[in-house]
C-alpha cells in the first residue's frame, strides 16, 4: 500500500497502543505484521530505512529524515517499537534493526542531542538491560486489572509487555510456559527471557519491576 516511512511507523505504533489499552492479541499481530512491512518496503542496504519505499517513484536520492524535531521521524519511530517487538516475540534481528538507525546518526546525537529527543529514548532502551513483562489472567478477573495497572501505570517507556491469558502463548514467545499462579493471575518480570518468580499482587509487580532496573 502507498504511503511514507512515518506512515507505517506511526500507525504500527498506535496498534501497538492499542494492544496495551484492550489487550487484544489482534492488534499486536497487526502492529508486528505492519512493522515487518515497513521493513520490507523501506529498509536500506545498511540495516537502517529510507523515507520513501522501494516500489515509490524513482528520485534521484531516497531521502532518509533521521531527527526528531518537530515530531520524531519514521525512522526512530520505527526504531522504538522495533526494540519492543524483539523483546516480546525473540527476534533479535529488529533490534539490529533499530541499531543500524543509531549508527545513521552517529555523532551528531552528542552534537546536537536536542534535535533526536526520540532516537535518544531508543538508546537508552538499547543500552539498558531488556525488561518485559508476561500478564497472564482470566479476562474479567480484577486480580489482572490490579496487575495490569502496576505493570503500566509506572513510566517505563522500555517496557516490552505481553498479555495472555495463562494457558496458550498465542504465538508469543514471551508468553510461553508463563502460565497462572494456582488459579491466580500473575506477572512474570523477565530481562531478556529470564525471568523472577511470578508476582501474584501489585506490590510484589512494582518491587520486581525495581529490581530489574537495579539489576
Amino acid at each position: 500500500m502507498p504511503g511514507f516511512l512515518d506512515d507505517y511507523a506511526q500507525v504500527a505504533v498506535g496498534l501497538h497502543e492499542l494492544y496495551l489499552a484492550t489487550r487484544e492479541h489482534r492488534y499486536l499481530d497487526e502492529s508486528r505484521r505492519l512493522a515487518l512491512l515497513a521493513c520490507e518496503r523501506f529498509g536500506a542496504p545498511d540495516g537502517s530505512f529510507f523515507d520513501t519505499a522501494h516500489d515509490a517513484e524513482v528520485l534521484v536520492a531516497r531521502p532518509r529524515e533521521l531527527d526528531d524535531n518537530p515530531t520524531p521521524s519514521g525512522s526512530t519511530t520505527l526504531a522504538g517499537l522495533l526494540v519492543k517487538l524483539a523483546r516480546i516475540y525473540g527476534e533479535p534481528e529488529l533490534e539490529r534493526r533499530a541499531r543500524a538507525v543509531v549508527a545513521q546518526v552517529g555523532t551528531l546525537l552528542a552534537r546536537a542531542p536536542q534535535g533526536f529527543g526520540h532516537l535518544l529514548g531508543v538508546c537508552d532502551a538499547l543500552l539498558s538491560p531488556p525488561r518485559e513483562a508476561a500478564v497472564v489472567g482470566a479476562a474479567g478477573d480484577p486480580a489482572l486489572a490490579e496487575l495490569t495497572a502496576a505493570v503500566l501505570d509506572p513510566y517505563a517507556p522500555d517496557l516490552a509487555v505481553a498479555f495472555g491469558d495463562g494457558s496458550a502463548d498465542r504465538g508469543v514467545p514471551l508468553l510461553t510456559g508463563r502460565g497462572l499462579v494456582g488459579d491466580r493471575a500473575a506477572v512474570y518480570v523477565c530481562s531478556g527471557f529470564v525471568c523472577a518468580a511470578p508476582a501474584t499482587d501489585a506490590h510484589m509487580v512494582r518491587t520486581a519491576l525495581l529490581n530489574a532496573i537495579s539489576t
